[in-house]
């Protein structure tokens, strides 16, 4: 990967979400639908088309949906302009429901969550992503065991667009009064630290050194949530 920051920080991320996603829709038999909400320009949608017979995406931006369509020019693939707070899918639709780094981007990150898991078939899955608060209060409250409950927001959007830094345990919480449950959480990449970065483009220290940390780290607890992105896989209650 030419660019290592982005191989460690993003491409990271979309390894693990593919292969999340891949395992919950090899349970699932015939004909299946999923949606890929807030898609951007699809960099899931072509590895969503080969394991469905459906793939919705929604996307609000007109030039990212054009981008998404030139690079998914698959039959299996419905692109639709709309937004994540009022998606134009039908209730109950789709056996999997994808939303990766969206919510950070909204006032109020309710009003999404409870329109992905409208679109979900109950019983069915739905993939957030997120960036987790990785800040010193929650490294302090993760060293004596202790999760922290309160997200961070932001009255006007940072540098990235974000109105967010989720802290997990609010995200679990928030799914779970839509009735949504949480059956798996993990933080990828683990390791995630100011100035991480610049080590990371001047090849100080290697992606593949840092995942493979990373992976030796406690997964579970209040330790578990430190990291980058927050990946939630929940499931519709009947």
């Amino acid at each position: 990967m030419s660019n290592p920051v982005c191989r460690y920080y993003h491409i990271s991320r979309k390894e693990r979400i593919h292969e999340l996603c891949n395992a919950i829709l090899a349970h699932h038999a015939g004909s299946r639908i999923a949606a890929d909400i807030g898609c951007g320009t699809g960099a899931y949608l072509a590895a969503l088309s080969t394991v469905v017979s459906r793939v919705i995406g929604v996307e609000i931006a007109r030039s990212k949906a054009r981008v998404a369509m030139r690079r998914v020019p698959n039959e299996k693939v419905v692109m639709i302009v709309g937004s994540a707070t009022e998606i134009p899918v039908a209730s109950a639709t789709c056996d999997l429901v994808l939303c990766s780094e969206v919510i950070e981007h909204l006032p109020d990150p309710d009003q999404v969550l409870a329109e992905v898991v409208r679109i979900a078939k109950p019983g069915s899955s739905i993939v957030v992503s997120t960036p987790v608060r990785y800040d010193p209060v929650t490294w302090l409250r993760a060293i004596v065991g202790r999760r922290n409950s309160f997200s961070r927001s932001l009255r006007t959007p940072d540098v990235h667009g974000h109105y967010w830094y989720f802290a997990p345990s609010d995200v679990e919480r928030r799914l779970g009064a839509l009735s949504a449950d949480v059956v798996s959480f993990s933080v990828v990449p683990r390791i995630h630290f100011r100035g991480l970065t610049r080590l990371v483009r001047n090849k100080l220290v290697s992606p593949e050194f840092l995942l493979t940390l990373g992976r030796r780290l406690p997964q579970r607890g209040a330790l578990g949530d430190l990291g980058a992105f927050g990946v939630f896989v929940t499931r519709r209650r009947h």
